[in-house]
């Protein structure tokens, strides 16, 4: 019994290592029309050490979720694309929110467009509410709230 038992750990240890391999992401990759698709890392440096962002694209377009850092690495932006437009936050440098709303996406051959659309909601670095502001195709629109000074 004690045999079996040890048997069947030696087969479980030798066995992670293929698993790991197995399981590892390729990333940074293109598809056949050399287009970036699958997950993708983007560097601050040309070593590779710091992380400016990281994300999914499909067939040359950003997809899902994607998170870009500051040069401190804590998180500086953070969206993630849906049907026809990104919900967006981006963040202080020490890791706290800074403002989030909706943006449009607009694609042309040449160029990608972003929008902000609807409400936009600004904080400061205490996490408090500071404006909500209103836009449309980009251009600001409206005040909606605007904190009183204490």
């Amino acid at each position: 019994m004690i045999r079996l038992i040890f048997i069947i750990a030696l087969t479980a240890v030798f066995s992670i290592p293929m698993h790991a391999q197995f399981w590892k992401r390729k990333i940074n990759q293109t598809d056949e029309n050399g287009k970036k698709h699958g997950f993708w890392v983007e560097y601050l440096d040309s070593e590779h050490v710091d992380i400016s962002g990281k994300g999914k694209f499909e067939h040359g377009r950003e997809s899902g979720k994607w998170i870009h850092y500051h040069f401190n690495g804590k998180r500086r932006l953070k969206y993630k694309y849906l049907k026809d437009d990104i919900k967006v936050k981006y963040y202080y440098t020490n890791g706290k929110l800074e403002q989030k709303g909706r943006a449009r996406i607009e694609y042309t051959k040449k160029d990608v467009h972003y929008f902000w659309e609807g409400e936009w909601k600004f904080y400061d670095d205490k996490r408090r509410l500071q404006k909500v502001m209103l836009y449309e195709d980009g251009i600001e629109k409206d005040i909606l709230y605007v904190r009183e000074a204490e």
